[in-house]
């Protein structure tokens, strides 16, 4: 009965008060509390909203898996990772999406085989684990980019920019890498075997342990690679700038060497192209 009796006063203050201002002031004081109302609710409902917008993405991503065309499915893709949603286990196989920004995106164990992805902006992305099997990269930026055990086995990657990324134990068999960037990168234990990286930057790239076997590095830059350990029988490095990169126990068995810029490399227990131990740079007892 009290709160009634409050309300009741209240609004008779209220009826007073309006009859003391100007219609026109009324209406304005109204219309500001109206605005500031709009504000508030769209900011309340802004989660909703966003979360619509996520369900609809998806909705579209779904409806076009194992299709060629886009069909909306770019934009879909870049939105979501605009607003950090993980991507990981996505299956876009051989989506035609040449272009793309997923910068920093999160597409641990996706499917992206046979996918068209030429001039892509991957930096800083998530890829580890994900199948990249004949997949196209060309031109593409995977600057600092993680590819731990993903498998680009027969990817066309000719041009793209690998820059201190990192592809330990990464499956790169037969891949197209002529005239790609991999400075700095971590290559440890890759599987490159017959790779194909003529004239590709590998400088002050860490190759231990990799298999390079067969692997075609002519005209490559591998000032101050880390090739420690590194299986390089059969490949080709004629014309390639090997200078001030680590050797040690590497095997060049049947490994083309010709015109190869050798000044400063490191040889300890290195198996040199004709079969014979090189020790030259061995710590002496």
């Amino acid at each position: 009965m009290g709160f009634l009796v409050w309300i009741n006063t209240q609004l008779k203050e209220l009826v007073k008060w309006c009859k003391g201002i100007a219609l026109f002031e009324v209406l304005d004081y109204l219309g500001k509390l109206a605005i500031v109302w709009g504000v508030v609710t769209f900011v309340l409902e802004a989660d909703n909203r966003r979360k619509q917008s996520h369900y609809q993405a998806w909705g579209i991503i779904n409806a076009a898996e194992g299709k060629r065309t886009s069909g909306g499915r770019l934009d879909a893709l870049q939105d979501l990772a605009q607003d950090q949603v993980s991507l990981a286990h996505v299956n876009i196989q051989g989506a035609n999406l040449p272009g793309i920004h997923l910068q920093a995106a999160d597409l641990r164990g996706a499917n992206l085989s046979e996918a068209i992805l030429d001039n892509a902006n991957l930096e800083r992305s998530n890829l580890a684990g994900a199948n990249l099997k004949k997949t196209r990269l060309q031109n593409a930026n995977l600057k600092q980019a993680e590819l731990l055990g993903a498998d680009l086995s027969d990817a066309k990657l000719a041009s793209a920019d690998f820059t201190d990324a990192k592809l330990p134990s990464t499956q790169l068999m037969n891949a197209e890498l002529v005239s790609t960037v991999f400075v700095q990168a971590d290559l440890t234990e890759a599987q490159l075997k017959s790779a194909k990286l003529a004239g590709s930057n590998l400088t002050r790239a860490a190759l231990k342990g990799a298999n390079l076997q067969n692997a075609n590095l002519s005209q490559s830059n591998l000032i101050h690679a880390q090739l420690m350990n590194a299986d390089l029988s059969g490949a080709d490095l004629s014309d390639a700038d090997l200078s001030g990169a680590d050797l040690k126990g590497a095997d060049l068995r049947s490994a083309n060497l010709r015109n190869a810029q050798l000044e400063g490399t490191i040889f300890c227990n290195t198996t040199m192209p004709d079969g014979t131990m090189n020790q030259q740079d061995c710590p002496q007892p």
